[in-house]
């Protein structure tokens, strides 16, 4: 992998290694019941969730955050792209699809 592709490879990482931390401690402060603008901000209730998971509709995003922060910190310790890096880009957009439904 050339020096700029690395680089760019290690900024969408970062990004998404902040997003996630940073959604990880709002769904933990929404499971609180806690109300600010963090917890607030492009917040949605997605019936079509709610009605098959019930109260664990709260829990959903968590394991891929959780993965995420995983997954990132091996990626950054072995310096490569593998199945995980794909795996990680991937999983932002389907989250993105998701919230976009009812």
């Amino acid at each position: 992998m050339g020096n700029k592709t690395q680089r760019l490879w290690k900024l969408i990482m970062s990004v998404i290694f902040l997003w996630s931390a940073i959604h990880l401690v709002r769904d933990i402060m929404q499971i609180q019941g806690m109300h600010n603008i963090i917890t607030e901000i492009a917040s949605r209730n997605h019936k079509w969730i709610e009605s098959l998971l019930g109260k664990l509709y709260s829990y959903t995003s968590l394991p891929s955050e959780i993965f995420n922060l995983i997954a990132i910190t091996i990626i950054w310790k072995k310096k490569e792209m593998s199945i995980w890096g794909w795996l990680i880009i991937l999983l932002p957009l389907v989250v993105l699809l998701l919230w976009l439904l009812p």
